[in-house]
């Protein structure tokens, strides 16, 4: 089993001064900047997905940037079946 998180970095810089420490996650979806198709308008922050481990931390340094799941995500890791 797996556990996912959602990050939000300020900028693609924040997020790649901790590059390396998500390399000790299980998979990593890099998202960047999210952008609406039909307004053209953009989420704020640098976006990537985590997953790790059940019963597994998440590294502490990434905690700061943990935001709530979307409601509607339009990507995220298969679930297992």
């Amino acid at each position: 089993m797996w556990q996912d998180f959602y990050l939000r970095f300020n900028d693609k810089a924040a997020h790649d001064q901790l590059a390396d420490v998500m390399r000790d996650c299980a998979a990593v979806d890099e998202i960047g900047i999210i952008q609406r198709n039909d307004t053209g308008s953009t989420s704020a922050g640098y976006h990537v997905n985590i997953r790790v481990a059940a019963g597994e931390a998440l590294p502490e340094p990434l905690l700061a940037h943990v935001i709530a799941a979307p409601a509607l995500p339009k990507r995220s890791f298969m679930r297992e079946v």
